[in-house]
């Protein structure tokens, strides 16, 4: 009876893992998603898509975001953001995120001009304000 029981519990207990493994895996998805939906959206809103190139550090090269602008009306072009520039502060989907969370309201970035050489750290920074649309 005892060796029943403890069957039984132990068939619960991995039930309940399985069932929450699974809640954790549909959630993230969801997530993802969700992400994917809204950066498609604000990148299309403002004119521009991130690339993810490697760039040159003093400890090798490093994959960084970086802008392609394609509109000539693009809101990141007339605060100084310029073809190839790359991203700083941010990882893309973390940058992704801000802009959309944030809408109507400023966002503060550091960019560098792109290329490949010199490398990163000896380039200028220069730093952007862009009020979100």
């Amino acid at each position: 009876m005892r060796r029943k029981i403890v069957l039984c519990g132990a068939f619960v207990f991995v039930a309940i893992i399985a069932g929450a493994g699974i809640w954790i895996f549909t959630e993230v998805k969801s997530d993802i998603e969700r992400l994917d939906q809204y950066g498609k959206e604000i990148q299309k809103k403002l004119g521009f898509q991130l690339g993810s190139p490697y760039i040159l550090t003093r400890l090798g090269s490093t994959e960084y975001p970086t802008f392609e602008i394609l509109s000539k009306t693009s809101p990141l072009q007339a605060v100084g953001v310029n073809q190839g520039d790359v991203l700083l502060n941010y990882g893309g989907t973390e940058f992704l995120k801000l802009l959309y969370e944030h809408q109507g309201l400023p966002v503060t970035f550091e960019v560098v001009s792109g290329g490949f050489e010199p490398e990163i750290e000896r380039r200028e920074r220069r730093k952007i304000i862009l009020l979100v649309p």
